[in-house]
């Protein structure tokens, strides 16, 4: 039997039926859109997916830092670059440092913190902060909200 409704998410981005093809999808913009990426669960488990990534693919470059900051920066440009296909400005990288800060503050809170998916916290095989990964989830997740990212 052939299953006649769309997936909702694909709907809001106008996406054509599995039957049709297109060169190239019409770019629109909607408040909708924003509500579907900020609260469709398919978004935060791919911004939880990016978050285990970065960290996996950013631990050998920062295996000799020290620094603290040094090391969030280059896991924050890496993200940016995986979803936007171009490194950060430095204004947009202070941005980004000042909301995970703030993502792991808000995660403090009683009737916040325990708001996550509750995946497993074994990244690759390795034991990862979850307060990190939580910080780098909200960033991946406002990323994916870009209008940079979602018309590029």
């Amino acid at each position: 039997m052939k299953r006649t409704a769309g997936y909702p998410s694909s709907l809001i981005f106008d996406a054509s039926d599995r039957d049709t093809s297109l060169p190239r999808r019409i770019a629109t913009n909607t408040p909708l859109q924003a509500l579907v990426t900020l609260n469709d669960p398919v978004y935060e488990e791919a911004a939880r997916a990016l978050a285990r990534r970065v960290i996996k693919d950013t631990a050998e470059k920062t295996a000799g830092t020290s620094s603290a900051g040094a090391i969030l920066d280059t896991r924050l440009t890496y993200e940016a670059r995986l979803v936007l296909s171009r490194d950060p400005t430095a204004a947009e990288l202070v941005v980004l440092r000042r909301f995970y800060q703030e993502a792991l503050a808000l995660r403090n809170r009683p009737a916040v913190g325990k708001a996550n998916l509750n995946l497993s916290q074994t990244s690759f095989g390795k034991r990862v902060s979850e307060g990190e990964l939580d910080g780098l989830t909200a960033v991946g997740s406002v990323l994916f909200n870009l209008d940079a990212a979602l018309v590029r």
